[in-house]
Protein backbone atom coordinates (compact mmCIF):
# COMPACT_ATOMS: atom_id res chain seq x y z
CA UNK A 1 0.00 0.00 0.00
CA UNK A 2 1.22 3.04 -0.73
CA UNK A 3 1.98 5.40 1.85
CA UNK A 4 0.65 8.58 -0.06
CA UNK A 5 -2.77 6.87 -0.58
CA UNK A 6 -3.14 7.09 3.45
CA UNK A 7 -2.80 10.75 4.35
CA UNK A 8 -5.81 12.60 4.97
CA UNK A 9 -7.53 9.67 6.25
CA UNK A 10 -8.91 8.74 9.11
CA UNK A 11 -9.14 5.48 11.38
CA UNK A 12 -13.00 5.20 10.38
CA UNK A 13 -12.20 5.29 6.44
CA UNK A 14 -9.02 3.17 7.09
CA UNK A 15 -10.92 0.16 8.94
CA UNK A 16 -14.55 1.00 8.49
CA UNK A 17 -15.60 -2.68 9.85
CA UNK A 18 -14.16 -1.81 13.37
CA UNK A 19 -17.01 1.09 14.05
CA UNK A 20 -19.92 -0.15 12.67
CA UNK A 21 -22.92 -0.15 15.13
CA UNK A 22 -24.11 -3.44 14.62
CA UNK A 23 -20.47 -5.11 15.03
CA UNK A 24 -20.47 -3.21 18.42
CA UNK A 25 -23.93 -4.53 19.58
CA UNK A 26 -22.67 -7.97 18.47
CA UNK A 27 -19.33 -7.58 20.23
CA UNK A 28 -21.41 -6.28 23.25
CA UNK A 29 -23.77 -9.21 23.52
CA UNK A 30 -21.06 -12.34 22.98
CA UNK A 31 -18.78 -10.13 25.97
CA UNK A 32 -18.80 -13.00 28.81
CA UNK A 33 -20.39 -11.20 31.94
CA UNK A 34 -17.93 -10.87 35.38
CA UNK A 35 -18.75 -13.99 37.74
CA UNK A 36 -21.51 -13.29 40.54
CA UNK A 37 -20.11 -11.77 43.69
CA UNK A 38 -19.53 -15.35 46.31
CA UNK A 39 -22.11 -17.20 48.19
CA UNK A 40 -21.71 -16.29 51.71
CA UNK A 41 -24.42 -18.52 53.17
CA UNK A 42 -21.63 -20.11 54.85
CA UNK A 43 -21.63 -16.56 57.66
CA UNK A 44 -24.44 -17.43 59.14
CA UNK A 45 -23.32 -20.71 60.39
CA UNK A 46 -19.89 -18.92 61.24
CA UNK A 47 -16.14 -20.05 60.98
CA UNK A 48 -14.59 -21.60 63.50
CA UNK A 49 -13.31 -19.37 66.22
CA UNK A 50 -9.96 -18.90 65.87
CA UNK A 51 -7.98 -17.53 69.47
CA UNK A 52 -5.89 -14.68 68.92
CA UNK A 53 -3.70 -13.51 71.22
CA UNK A 54 -1.82 -10.31 71.94
CA UNK A 55 2.24 -9.56 71.55
CA UNK A 56 3.87 -6.42 72.88
CA UNK A 57 3.40 -5.08 69.36
CA UNK A 58 0.46 -3.02 69.04
CA UNK A 59 -0.84 -3.34 65.67
CA UNK A 60 -2.64 -0.41 64.61
CA UNK A 61 -5.96 -0.36 62.47
CA UNK A 62 -7.93 3.20 61.02
CA UNK A 63 -11.47 3.37 61.20
CA UNK A 64 -12.58 5.99 58.80
CA UNK A 65 -16.62 6.03 58.86
CA UNK A 66 -18.77 8.11 59.09
CA UNK A 67 -21.73 6.46 60.09
CA UNK A 68 -22.42 6.17 64.05
CA UNK A 69 -23.39 2.99 64.59
CA UNK A 70 -21.21 0.73 61.68
CA UNK A 71 -18.14 3.02 62.74
CA UNK A 72 -19.58 1.16 66.28
CA UNK A 73 -19.62 -2.34 65.44
CA UNK A 74 -15.98 -1.91 63.35
CA UNK A 75 -14.35 -0.12 65.93
CA UNK A 76 -15.82 -2.80 68.44
CA UNK A 77 -14.60 -6.36 66.43
CA UNK A 78 -11.42 -4.53 66.18
CA UNK A 79 -10.89 -3.89 69.03
CA UNK A 80 -11.76 -7.72 70.00
CA UNK A 81 -9.65 -8.78 67.83
CA UNK A 82 -6.33 -7.60 69.53
CA UNK A 83 -6.05 -4.02 67.40
CA UNK A 84 -5.57 -0.88 69.18
CA UNK A 85 -8.23 1.19 66.72
CA UNK A 86 -7.46 4.71 65.80
CA UNK A 87 -11.01 6.45 64.29
CA UNK A 88 -11.61 9.34 61.95
CA UNK A 89 -14.42 10.66 61.07
CA UNK A 90 -13.49 12.86 58.10
CA UNK A 91 -10.70 13.31 55.17
CA UNK A 92 -8.37 16.07 57.15
CA UNK A 93 -7.61 14.18 60.73
CA UNK A 94 -7.62 10.43 58.57
CA UNK A 95 -4.74 11.83 56.75
CA UNK A 96 -2.90 13.15 59.40
CA UNK A 97 -3.21 9.59 61.17
CA UNK A 98 -2.13 8.09 58.22
CA UNK A 99 0.94 10.17 57.54
CA UNK A 100 1.85 9.89 61.43
CA UNK A 101 1.48 6.14 61.50
CA UNK A 102 1.85 3.33 59.72
CA UNK A 103 -1.83 1.65 59.96
CA UNK A 104 -1.67 -2.11 58.84
CA UNK A 105 -5.51 -2.38 58.71
CA UNK A 106 -7.69 0.36 57.30
CA UNK A 107 -11.37 0.34 57.10
CA UNK A 108 -13.22 2.98 55.65
CA UNK A 109 -16.92 3.51 54.36
CA UNK A 110 -17.77 4.29 50.67
CA UNK A 111 -19.40 8.01 51.37
CA UNK A 112 -18.85 10.62 48.92
CA UNK A 113 -17.01 12.53 51.35
CA UNK A 114 -14.44 9.88 52.12
CA UNK A 115 -13.56 9.62 48.52
CA UNK A 116 -9.92 11.65 49.18
CA UNK A 117 -8.86 9.10 51.71
CA UNK A 118 -9.44 6.15 49.18
CA UNK A 119 -7.33 8.61 46.53
CA UNK A 120 -4.86 9.15 48.93
CA UNK A 121 -4.54 5.27 50.36
CA UNK A 122 -4.45 4.47 46.61
CA UNK A 123 -1.60 6.81 45.97
CA UNK A 124 0.54 4.85 48.79
CA UNK A 125 3.89 3.91 47.44
CA UNK A 126 3.85 0.11 46.56
CA UNK A 127 5.82 -1.29 49.34
CA UNK A 128 3.78 0.69 52.37
CA UNK A 129 0.75 -0.62 50.06
CA UNK A 130 1.88 -3.94 49.87
CA UNK A 131 1.80 -4.22 54.51
CA UNK A 132 -1.53 -2.29 54.43
CA UNK A 133 -4.48 -4.04 54.64
CA UNK A 134 -7.36 -1.98 52.76
CA UNK A 135 -11.32 -2.75 53.51
CA UNK A 136 -13.91 -0.60 51.82
CA UNK A 137 -17.63 -0.89 54.06
CA UNK A 138 -20.78 0.28 52.09
CA UNK A 139 -24.35 -0.67 51.26
CA UNK A 140 -23.76 -1.31 47.95
CA UNK A 141 -20.87 -3.98 47.92
CA UNK A 142 -21.02 -7.41 47.90
CA UNK A 143 -18.97 -9.04 50.62
CA UNK A 144 -15.79 -11.02 49.62
CA UNK A 145 -16.24 -10.39 45.98
CA UNK A 146 -12.51 -10.23 44.94
CA UNK A 147 -13.47 -8.97 41.51
CA UNK A 148 -14.80 -5.72 43.19
CA UNK A 149 -12.53 -5.01 45.20
CA UNK A 150 -10.03 -5.48 42.46
CA UNK A 151 -11.91 -2.47 41.19
CA UNK A 152 -11.76 -0.87 43.90
CA UNK A 153 -8.07 -1.07 44.81
CA UNK A 154 -9.23 -2.37 47.98
CA UNK A 155 -8.22 -6.12 49.30
CA UNK A 156 -11.74 -6.81 50.42
CA UNK A 157 -15.23 -5.28 50.34
CA UNK A 158 -18.14 -5.60 52.75
CA UNK A 159 -21.48 -4.96 52.62
CA UNK A 160 -23.24 -3.23 55.74
CA UNK A 161 -25.49 -5.67 56.14
CA UNK A 162 -23.10 -8.43 57.03
CA UNK A 163 -21.32 -6.46 59.28
CA UNK A 164 -22.60 -8.77 62.29
CA UNK A 165 -19.70 -11.60 60.75
CA UNK A 166 -17.25 -8.86 60.72
CA UNK A 167 -14.55 -11.00 62.32
CA UNK A 168 -15.20 -13.81 60.03
CA UNK A 169 -15.27 -11.56 56.57
CA UNK A 170 -12.03 -10.17 57.87
CA UNK A 171 -10.55 -13.82 59.24
CA UNK A 172 -11.45 -15.17 55.76
CA UNK A 173 -10.10 -11.96 53.85
CA UNK A 174 -6.46 -12.60 55.44
CA UNK A 175 -6.46 -15.89 54.54
CA UNK A 176 -7.43 -14.95 50.85
CA UNK A 177 -4.60 -12.86 51.00
CA UNK A 178 -2.54 -14.86 52.54
CA UNK A 179 -2.67 -17.87 50.09
CA UNK A 180 -2.81 -15.29 47.16
CA UNK A 181 0.21 -13.33 47.49
CA UNK A 182 2.59 -15.95 49.73
CA UNK A 183 5.00 -16.97 47.57
CA UNK A 184 5.12 -13.22 46.25
CA UNK A 185 5.53 -12.11 49.74
CA UNK A 186 8.27 -14.84 50.61
CA UNK A 187 10.15 -13.15 47.86
CA UNK A 188 10.12 -10.06 48.84
CA UNK A 189 10.45 -10.93 52.87
CA UNK A 190 7.76 -9.40 53.67
CA UNK A 191 5.48 -10.81 56.99
CA UNK A 192 1.71 -10.75 56.64
CA UNK A 193 1.43 -11.59 60.48
CA UNK A 194 0.77 -7.56 60.82
CA UNK A 195 -2.63 -8.41 59.87
CA UNK A 196 -3.65 -10.98 62.38
CA UNK A 197 -2.10 -12.80 65.61
CA UNK A 198 -3.06 -16.42 65.98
Amino acid sequence: MDIKSLAGKSAFDLFPDLFRDDLKEKKCRDTIPPPPPPDISWLADGMAETETSQSGDSVTALVVIVADHTRTIVEKVLTKMGYAVDTALSVAPAIQRLQAVQHKLIICGTEAALKDIHQYICSFPSTRRRETYYAIVGPHLHTLYDLEALTLSANLVINDKDLQNLENILHKGFCDYENLFRPFLDCLNISTSFLYKF
